[in-house]
């Protein structure tokens, strides 16, 4: 499957995913072979680019003009940011968007994910690219489903809970983008106006009309403390939903561990240990450990860079002191809780 802008070049191609109008029906199913009305058609509803092309996954694939080897996560999360893309822009024109289309975007990511052991090799990468907030809300709804199956939701909840956090920022559409691309501090005053996007997004997704209440109600909430000095509501921990706690922790995660015009990315440990301390007072307990647990487990295997520089394999973590692990350098086995000298600065994935 390829991502290719819109022209009469594609007449004869096959439709590579599900379209839908503004109204969330379905106008042009996945298969489709296009013709010339097609074209005028979805050119006239503002689409750019459309999918073409089967499902099957190409160890080597053609995509704005660079070749990238992809593997299934990286390409569906490179499809679910052109859809959101797609859809941020009906939205930002006053369009109507239906759930069909945020389902769409969300199915793009969810067998994937749930298959996907190391879903942060995957990631890693693609972060650092423009786009940042098309990308991180479906980092964001990656990490949130990922800490929803070890938390053992549902099959039905977690697709729930990958479609809130998909919409988690839709809100900012709303924001100045001299606001939200800003390279230095905000202002109180611009400050004020970015703490205002969980209640434009939520009123977006009430417009919606989904299903589900639990998806407006985690856009609402994503920004809400355990000790109730969050935003928009000021709640404290037993009036957050749980959709809400993930999403929070998840988007804590990804904006740490991302590449940003004005910083840089922080090291995987640091981000975790941050997230750690902020447990106590603004994210749940519970779902940071689910997450801590889950970064640990998948680092056996992986390179770590070491204070002194030196790069090394990561044999096996001790739980208790993550930046002190058993390595490899070579032959040689080192146990960092024996070397107090020597500690993981950050993982190579």
């Amino acid at each position: 499957m390829e991502i290719l802008e819109l022209s009469e070049q594609l007449v004869g191609h096959k439709l590579g995913r599900n379209i839908y109008d503004d109204s969330g029906r379905l106008l042009l199913p996945k298969g489709t072979i296009l013709q010339r009305s097609h074209i005028s058609q979805l050119i006239n509803m503002g689409y750019s680019k459309i999918a073409v092309g089967s499902d099957d996954l190409d160890a080597n694939n053609e995509h704005d003009n660079e070749t990238i080897e992809y593997n299934p996560l990286t390409q569906a999360f490179t499809l679910a940011v052109d859809n959101l893309k797609d859809l941020m822009a009906k939205v930002s024109a006053g369009h109507l968007v239906g759930q069909g289309e945020v389902e769409e975007t969300m199915e793009l990511i969810f067998p994937t994910v749930l298959e996907t052991n190391n879903i942060l090799l995957n990631l890693q990468d693609l972060r650092r690219k423009d786009e940042y907030t098309l990308q991180h809300s479906v980092s964001v709804s990656v990490v949130a489903l990922k800490i929803g199956q070890l938390m053992r939701m549902s099959q039905h909840d977690l697709k729930m809970l990958g479609m809130a956090g998909i919409l988690h920022d839709i809100g900012k559409c709303k924001i100045p983008l001299d606001i939200l691309n800003k390279n230095g501090s905000l202002s109180e005053e611009e400050f004020r106006e970015i703490q205002k996007h969980p209640v434009y997004g939520y009123e977006i997704v009430k417009g919606m009309k989904l299903e589900d209440p639990r998806i407006s109600l985690a856009v609402l909430q994503h920004h809400e403390h355990q000790d109730g000095r969050g935003y928009p509501l000021k709640l404290a921990a037993g009036k957050i939903h749980l959709f809400s706690k993930i999403i929070a922790v998840a988007d804590v995660f990804d904006a740490m561990t991302s590449e940003r015009p004005y910083r840089g990315k922080m090291a995987l440990f640091k981000a975790m240990n941050e997230i750690l301390t902020s447990s106590v007072n603004h994210l749940n307990p519970q779902v940071v450990n689910k997450l801590r647990t889950y970064v640990l487990s998948i680092c056996p295997g992986a390179s770590a860079l070491l204070n002194n520089g030196d790069i090394a394999r990561i044999i096996m973590m001790n739980t208790d002191e993550p930046a002190r692990p058993l390595i490899q350098i070579g032959d040689k086995f080192i146990n960092l809780r024996e070397h107090r000298d020597l500690w993981v600065k950050d993982i190579i994935m």
